[in-house]
């Protein structure tokens, strides 16, 4: 479908670089193909922590996609999908995206249990990687307060999941 909108214009001239606004709230009606390349080489990957996986995908999942994931039952599709719910959730100071997520459960296999535990354990790797002696003389203050104020309970209520698990709900 589509929608119609107005915009008010300016007589001053625009930079090359800025696109026209259009629509509620400062909707972009226009982005340079020079826009979408900055914008897309200067956003963050999902990073998997797993090295071989994020080689696999060119450093990771990409931010502000749809990403399918299929294959067969028992291969861990549902386990990665946690795993990057929380993973997104990474602060920047660690080189992480520091987002939200939005899980779509399609199959009932959404369970708070299993994605606090993968929470506490991206929690605990993170105050190792930060605490670990082999990176540096002393920890780094500013990347302990980072990871420090990543909680399972943070991580936990920036995952917004959604249970569509019936054709009439798929469609709606």
């Amino acid at each position: 479908s589509s929608s119609s909108s107005s915009s008010s214009s300016s007589s001053s001239s625009q930079n090359s670089d800025t696109s026209n606004q259009a629509g509620e709230e400062g909707e972009e009606a226009s982005k340079s193909a020079l826009q979408l390349l900055r914008e897309k080489r200067s956003r963050t990957a999902i990073f998997t922590l797993c090295q071989k996986l994020d080689r696999m995908l060119g450093g990771g999942l990409a931010r502000g996609e749809v990403t399918e994931v299929c294959g067969v039952p028992g291969l861990g599709k549902t386990q990665l999908a946690m795993q990057l719910a929380a993973d997104v959730q990474i602060p920047a100071e660690l080189s992480g995206c520091d987002g939200q997520a939005v899980y779509i459960d399609t199959e009932g296999s959404f369970t708070p249990e299993r994605q606090a535990e993968i929470a506490n354990g991206l929690v605990n790797h993170l105050m190792t990687v930060v605490r670990n002696p082999k990176r540096a003389s002393a920890p780094n203050p500013r990347l302990v307060e980072a990871a420090e104020q990543l909680t399972v309970d943070r991580i936990l209520s920036n995952i917004f999941v959604f249970r569509v698990c019936d054709h009439v709900e798929q469609m709606t």
